[in-house]
């Protein structure tokens, strides 16, 4: 990614998702924060998505996407 901004916050009811990216980013922000949507709750839960966003990102650069 070229950069970019994520937020969460969240109460006992509810949790909002904010990011701010480039164009390009969007389909790498939205799989981040579906990420830490629906995984499990943990203290973990955001790392995993940021870690997976990663990951993805270097195999689309070594597979030659855009």
């Amino acid at each position: 990614m070229a950069g970019g901004n994520f937020e969460m916050d969240y109460d006992q009811e509810t949790s909002y998702f904010k990011g701010n990216c480039l164009a390009h980013d969007v389909v790498d922000i939205f799989n981040m924060m579906a990420d830490c949507a629906l995984e499990p709750r943990s203290v973990v839960a955001a790392n995993v998505g940021a870690e997976k966003n990663k990951g993805t990102h270097a195999l689309e650069s070594l597979l030659g996407g855009d």
